[in-house]
């Protein structure tokens, strides 16, 4: 891994005024039946399929459902290539895109990121 996934972090990408929802990019890792969601520095929460919030499971539907053949090999990933979301990528921007074999980015919105902290 070319990285510290213990120093990821989402990040608050923008603020939709028609809404009024604020939309965060999450890493979300899953090597197995497990996903691993960094909900903020060193602080992550683990799930299984019966415990995994509907909404990222909603998401994580939507992504697995797409061929996407920009993906890279797991031992590739940055923390910049999972945040980052590429030109081929715009129409994911809500709901995320697949990095690699494992890693994703997943958007929730601003009280979603609050349940997952358990700040809500």
């Amino acid at each position: 891994m070319a990285f510290d996934p213990s120093k990821l972090t989402p990040i608050r990408i923008y603020y939709d005024n028609k809404t009024v929802t604020e939309y965060w990019r999450v890493p979300l890792y899953r090597p197995d039946a497990t996903y691993t969601v960094h909900v903020d520095t060193n602080f992550t929460r683990v799930f299984d399929d019966s415990t995994l919030p509907n909404y990222i499971k909603s998401n994580m539907a939507m992504i697995l459902a797409c061929d996407n053949p920009n993906i890279i090999e797991d031992k590739d990933v940055t923390e910049f290539d999972i945040l980052t979301m590429d030109t081929t990528r715009i129409t994911w921007r809500n709901i995320g895109w697949r990095v690699s074999a494992s890693w994703f980015c997943i958007s929730v919105t601003g009280e979603n990121i609050m349940q997952l902290r358990g700040t809500e």
